[in-house]
């Protein structure tokens, strides 16, 4: 009797076991493994306009749409990088947009940037607001920036450079943004290796109201 109870307690106990939890990673995440689920834009670089604007905003290029992903391999771009669509924004204090000003078709090349960086301002057309350079990997010998303003109306646009879609640039303080060097009220100077000849040659561009313009070397 004691051998039959016992076998139907072990029975018993079979049937009632509850079934195994499923495992943690949730069913309905949608992720595939290796994957990170990336929420709104990714921010390359988050810069202050105070001594500017004397107000507490920031000016930001955010990755819109596109990719994330690591290279070790040696080289150039090498690390992480972002690539795809991009945007400068301007935020205020309480990081509300007031402007987005897309960079798409800026650039002759899809934007990548493999590092976060600061934006580096300078007012160098003398009319008192924010200019700045965004730039892209050129080659060993420089790379290519375009320059920027910001406007008191909070509007974004591109200060023209006359007969240069892009400046080529070897002596720089930063692949993505760099501050050059101002001559004079309204000028700047900037610096690039010439192959033909194997020398550094000084270019100076002089605003004219309207756009930068390249000065003579007379």
């Amino acid at each position: 009797m004691k051998k039959l109870t016992a076998i139907l307690l072990i029975l018993c106990l079979t049937g009632c076991a509850k079934e195994p939890a499923e495992s943690p990673v949730a069913s309905d995440s949608g992720l595939e493994s290796g994957h990170i689920a990336i929420e709104g834009p990714m921010t390359i670089s988050s810069n202050g306009l105070y001594p500017f604007s004397h107000e507490n905003e920031q000016l930001n290029l955010q990755l819109v749409t596109g990719r994330y992903y690591e290279d070790w391999t040696p080289g150039p771009l090498m690390g992480r990088t972002w690539t795809g669509e991009f945007r400068l924004v301007l935020a205020d204090e309480g990081g509300q947009i007031k402007k987005e000003f897309s960079l798409q078709g800026y650039f002759d090349e899809p934007l990548v940037f493999n590092s976060l960086f600061e934006i580096e301002f300078e007012d160098y057309n003398g009319d008192g607001n924010a200019d700045f350079t965004i730039g892209q990997y050129g080659s060993s010998n420089g790379n290519f920036y375009k320059l920027f303003t910001l406007g008191a109306d909070d509007e974004l646009e591109e200060l023209k450079v006359r007969g240069h879609r892009e400046l080529f640039i070897s002596a720089t303080d930063g692949r993505y943004s760099t501050r050059l060097e101002k001559t004079g009220e309204g000028s700047f100077k900037k610096s690039a290796y010439d192959n033909s000849s194997g020398k550094q040659v000084e270019t100076v561009f002089t605003w004219n109201g309207t756009e930068f313009v390249e000065q003579s070397g007379d």
